[in-house]
């Protein structure tokens, strides 16, 4: 669902320039940030828990053309600040085209969530040479924000990266049933597993990160975010995870510990940090780790009938199936009893034929025949469509009946389960609405807020959350808003597109190149 609003108001457009702020040394020192100045155009995307992108276009006389031209060998940060709300990232390619002496500069940003792509997750990263690698994988279990900060503080502290892991741990805690409404066993199953909703398995040898968390954040209600820090200029985000030498990284494995552990176990600094008095602190321009949940805006309704909305297009996919099989492998202790009950049998069926001799024992030759598959459906949606519904699809992971095989299968269901998208084109005010931070008036959203859209026409209303958000502006004239509310299929294939030279899409190539089966 793609909502476009014009002005705020029609007698009160919304002109100003965007707030853009640029740096173009290497450490981001506070003293290098300046405006960018005017532009032709700007064009910026916030998006849920993929990295968003941005255009700049100048003129090639503009003060930042050299600037940004300079990105092979220059980081070229910048920030933009629009209603309150921050985009930051940096300047990814950049072009002129045009006659001489009239051409078009285009800056292409990519946002700070870039960094997830530009790190693996080293089976043991505390060795920082790539040629002894023990155990075979790096395994994390717990909430979803946890193990996303354990991988990455570990690798980026592993490449000396001023990426820190923000604390405290967030853990979703489920609120205590009411035991009078748990009429069956099925109750309790049930509240079971969305109490388990927060935690997550990973393994990674030498996986990229964000291929890593992908699975889990597309079946949460959590999306990942990287902003940048600059001391002196951005207000302090408060106690980081800032390790930066192996020594001390080992720690990190304890959540609970963490401040004891710099507090209390390590008298003397005899770990060698710099200044005790910076732990867990974000002392110089730095990259802050975290992760963001949706919020509930469903007071905030778009209307067919409130009169801004002139045009309206909607596209509705059929699902291609109702239920997703998972695995390949059995678990490891499925295939262990699976052999040793064999054995057992054979060796009871010697006993009672009195067949002498030592017996065959049984190594791998059943293994993964038990518990090597397991299956998920949508029984609803194979209700609804009734026996001529398409059947299955098949989710490419490991072993089955882990939770890793869970959030494969459950991303896959979705996936299949077809796809209603709704695009708005709206006049100006739009229900007063308008994307930006929170100023008291209860009309502002951000992406990830869940809203309410009711076509009057239908006689329905559906509830949805913000996936993404753009704001363009060309000076002179009235900034537009696009906004698109659900999981817009379209929007994931179009940032592959854009980001695949950079090598979002290697982690398949990976898989295959580091199995280790």
């Amino acid at each position: 669902m793609t909502v476009i609003l014009g002005a705020r108001r029609p007698r009160d457009p919304d002109t100003a320039l965007f707030d853009i702020e640029i740096n173009t040394r290497n450490d981001l020192d506070a003293s290098g940030w300046r405006p960018f100045g005017a532009y032709q155009r700007c064009k910026v995307q916030w998006a849920w828990g993929i990295p968003a992108v941005a255009e700049i276009q100048i003129a090639k006389t503009h003060d930042m053309a050299p600037v940004v031209m300079q990105c092979r060998r220059r980081i070229v940060s910048v920030v933009i600040t629009d209603n309150g709300v921050r985009w930051d990232g940096r300047v990814m390619g950049a072009r002129y085209q045009g006659r001489p002496g009239q051409e078009i500069v285009t800056a292409y940003l990519v946002n700070n969530l870039i960094w997830q792509t530009s790190a693996l997750a080293w089976p043991q990263p505390l060795f920082p040479r790539p040629e002894f690698q023990f155990p075979k994988h790096d395994i994390a279990f717990g909430p979803l924000d946890g193990v996303y900060k354990y991988f990455s503080a570990k690798n980026f502290t592993r490449m000396g990266r001023p990426v820190y892991a923000k604390l405290p741990i967030k853990y979703d805690v489920p609120s205590l049933p009411d035991l009078n409404s748990m009429q069956s066993i099925d109750d309790v199953l049930d509240y079971i597993a969305d109490s388990t909703d927060d935690l997550i398995a990973a393994w990674a040898r030498m996986t990229q990160l964000d291929e890593l968390h992908k699975t889990h954040f597309d079946n949460a209600e959590r999306a990942p975010i990287i902003n940048l820090h600059r001391p002196g200029i951005d207000p302090d985000p408060g106690q980081v995870f800032n390790a930066e030498s192996l020594g001390h990284l080992e720690n990190i494995i304890s959540w609970e510990g963490l401040e004891h552990f710099f507090y209390f176990l390590n008298p003397g600094n005899v770990l060698g940090l710099a200044n005790p008095s910076n732990w867990l602190h974000a002392t110089k321009p730095c990259y802050v780790l975290d992760t963001m949940g949706k919020r509930d805006r469903l007071h905030m309704e778009w209307r067919t009938d409130g009169g801004a909305i002139i045009d309206i297009e909607r596209y509705v996919t059929h699902p291609e199936g109702y239920q997703v099989i998972v695995g390949g492998k059995a678990p490891e202790i499925a295939n262990n009893v699976t052999q040793m009950a064999i054995n057992l049998l054979i060796q009871g069926a010697m006993s009672a034929l009195q067949i002498g001799g030592a017996a065959p024992v049984v190594g791998d030759l059943f293994n993964d025949i038990f518990f090597a598959y397991n299956l998920f459906e949508d029984a609803d949606l194979k209700a609804e469509l009734g026996a001529h519904a398409l059947g299955e699809k098949f989710a490419n992971t490991g072993t089955a009946f882990s939770l890793d095989a869970l959030a494969a299968g459950t991303s896959k269901l979705k996936e299949i389960g077809g796809q209603d998208t709704l695009k708005l084109t709206v006049l100006a005010g739009a229900g007063g609405y308008e994307h930006g931070v929170d100023d008291g008036s209860g009309r502002r959203f951000q992406v990830g807020d869940r809203m309410t859209f009711t076509d009057t026409d239908f006689g329905t209303s559906v509830e949805q959350w913000v996936s993404s958000v753009e704001r363009e502006h060309t000076p002179g004239q009235q900034k537009t808003t696009t906004v698109t509310l659900g999981d817009d299929m379209q929007l994931r294939s179009g940032w592959d597109r854009v980001i695949s030279k950079i090598g979002l899409l290697a982690g398949g190539v990976n898989a295959i190149a580091n199995s280790t089966t």
